[in-house]
């Protein structure tokens, strides 16, 4: 497997990091990944293994603010800027692919921002896969929290707040956790402005989902203590989409024993 990696620098000047992983083949298609809150694209290299031996090539990007792209940890203006940033995370990928079909990946926050690209963009893409998304989480925020991020986020839009993840909730694997909890790259803030967004992002999500016209397929296992399943399942029964619910699974499906199982699933849809 070959990987390349680039920067590329935003509208507004930000330098956003892009990986690129390929087989020794020419590829059939392209997934355009989307990550999580917190993390980065390298902690995909294993999923990117999985699909470029199935004739995929795997392209994926930092958001602003996480991993080795630039801009204040776990910030955001708005969600427009995201949009922003997929658009050039797709300009890259038919410049480098230019007759490929191209499919949209996003996990957790990944999720919603996909979910919320595709409703806004309409992209030309063959399928749109979704796991773990916030759409709801799974506890119930407080209330103080939430009228409290409505405020600042106007008036103290970069007030850096604790994500308050529990690593653990992450995956079964005590490996994975202590990779995670000792990556350098990884950071466990979250500005209220990016919250307010995200939240509004995942309302407007629920109630547009049917807006979106290409499939989509959803998983998402029931033991993730971080982001809503059930969430998940209404979404994807609401819009007659593929989905699969994994039992005693957390939150990060492709860390879990099952991940195998997750990439043939998707594969099975995507192919």
């Amino acid at each position: 497997m070959k990987h390349t990696t680039k920067y590329i620098t935003a509208k507004d000047g930000c330098k956003l990091f892009f990986s690129l992983w390929q087989g020794e083949n020419e590829p059939h298609s392209v997934i355009n990944l989307i990550h999580g809150i917190g993390e980065h694209c390298l902690r995909y290299e294993h999923v990117a293994a999985f699909f470029t031996a199935h004739g995929f090539a795997f392209h994926a990007f930092d958001l602003r603010g996480h991993g080795q792209s630039e801009g204040k940890r776990g910030h955001i203006e708005n969600f427009e800027q995201l949009r922003s940033d997929v658009d050039l995370l797709f300009e890259s990928s038919t410049k480098l692919f230019p007759n490929l079909p191209q499919i949209l990946y996003g996990h957790s926050l990944g999720g919603n921002i996909a979910l919320n690209y595709s409703i806004f963009r309409q992209p030309k893409i063959k399928k749109l896969v979704v796991t773990s998304p916030w759409l709801r989480l799974a506890f119930e925020p407080a209330k103080l929290k939430i009228a409290a991020a409505k405020i600042f986020q106007k008036i103290l839009p970069k007030l850096s707040q604790s994500t308050n993840l529990d690593t653990k909730m992450l995956s079964q694997s005590a490996e994975v956790v202590l990779k995670y909890e000792q990556d350098p790259l990884v950071h466990g803030v979250i500005t209220t402005r990016l919250f307010y967004e995200a939240m509004q992002s995942a309302d407007f999500v629920i109630n547009n989902v049917h807006k979106i016209t290409v499939s989509i397929i959803f998983a998402h296992g029931d033991n993730d203590k971080i982001t809503s399943h059930k969430a998940t399942q209404e979404i994807a029964e609401k819009t007659a989409s593929k989905y699969k619910i994994w039992k005693n699974q957390f939150h990060e499906l492709h860390n879990e024993t099952i991940k195998n199982e997750l990439f043939e699933f998707i594969l099975n849809e995507i192919k």
